[in-house]
């Protein structure tokens, strides 16, 4: 078949009519189906935050009661420890005073002995190397009976301070718990706040970085480990917070 140069012009003019007229069709499809899934998240969007706000409003009367309760929980609990703390500092204190108590006996018992060897040698009972052998002999068994009470008491107060270890990892592992359902509430607070001061779509995308900040804050608080502090005895007032792969 062969065809003109008219008709193939009419031809190619035909084709581009209806290729553009098809075109708009499908340009206002997709415009159409775009609008609508737009309407299907800013409604979904703003049943969250309906949602939200609900939740919000539900929790109202009773949060107050609820906070208030999980403080009392935290405050028996920081009371108990502390007390536990407090016996253990005072049994440091006591075995210190019986140490110093029982080196003193040792040391008056050592000076009544070398007061009766000097009165001996005075009345020319024993020879000097009889009086400097004795007083020799005396010295060694006193500083002998120090040693032992000093390591006695080293024993103890080292069993003491693994008890205070103890009581203060569990302050720790305490307020660790407590941090982390703190910025918990936080982070849930905040994102529910997004939602009543910017529209559904922009408090969804703002919403996203604020649950990734409070989930790293949760992260730090977690690698958070305890660091004993009780090694050879002293009293301090809280647990040491100890970061891996902190620096210092």
């Amino acid at each position: 078949i062969e065809v003109t140069t008219e008709e193939a012009r009419e031809l190619n003019k035909v084709f581009e009519e209806e290729g553009c007229e098809a075109q708009e069709s499908l340009l206002d499809k997709i415009s159409d189906t775009a609008t609508g899934m737009k309407k299907n998240f800013d409604k979904a969007s703003a049943n969250v935050a309906k949602s939200f706000e609900n939740i919000l409003k539900a929790l109202e009367p009773i949060k107050e009661v609820i906070a208030s309760f999980y403080s009392q929980i935290m405050d028996i609990v920081d009371m108990a420890l502390d007390l536990q703390m407090q016996e253990m500092d005072a049994q440091l204190r006591a075995l210190e005073e019986k140490t110093d108590d029982e080196i003193e006996i040792k040391e008056d018992a050592y000076k009544e002995e070398v007061a009766r060897l000097d009165d001996m040698l005075d009345k020319e009972l024993i020879t000097y190397e009889e009086y400097m052998k004795r007083k020799e002999l005396f010295e060694s068994n006193l500083e002998k009976a120090k040693t032992k009470i000093e390591e006695e008491a080293l024993a103890k107060e080292k069993e003491i301070n693994a008890e205070k270890n103890k009581i203060a990892e569990k302050q720790f592992n305490a307020e660790k718990v407590n941090s982390i359902a703190q910025a918990t509430i936080d982070g849930a607070r905040a994102i529910v706040n997004l939602y009543t001061m910017f529209d559904p779509t922009t408090a969804s995308v703002l919403a996203v970085t604020q649950g990734a900040l409070t989930a790293t804050q949760i992260a730090l608080i977690a690698k958070q480990q305890f660091v004993p502090m009780f090694a050879k005895g002293g009293v301090v007032n809280s647990p040491t917070l100890g970061v891996i792969g902190e620096a210092g």
